[in-house]
């Protein structure tokens, strides 16, 4: 906490563990995100970008992702991401049926 208060008064970096990914909200300080150590888990990276990118963030989100070519790394972001692009898709379909159920509601 004290590390946060910092960071949201005069602190230009903050550098965190996994646990920064959870319950901190940095939307007012922060846009800028560099994931150096990624994690298995898809849905751990979209955690930690939403501490940025989230209600009241007034500038564009910039995440770097830092990872080793030609490594195991390397595959393991390959597989995040389409696993992440998954997810989205699954969500675009999602909110498409919601949309139909409204307009079917309203007629």
């Amino acid at each position: 906490r004290e590390a946060i208060a910092r960071f949201e008064g005069d602190a230009q970096f903050l550098i965190s563990t996994e646990a920064g990914g959870e319950g901190i909200n940095l939307q007012r300080n922060c846009h800028v995100m560099v994931n150096y150590d990624l994690p298995w888990n898809p849905m751990r990276l979209v955690q930690r970008v939403g501490r940025l990118y989230r209600y009241g963030q007034q500038k564009r989100v910039v995440v770097f992702n830092i990872n080793s070519p030609d490594t195991a790394d390397d595959q393991i972001i390959g597989l995040m991401y389409s696993r992440i692009d998954r997810v989205v898709d699954d969500l675009q379909v999602f909110q498409m049926e919601l949309l139909f159920d409204k307009l079917a509601f309203y007629q």
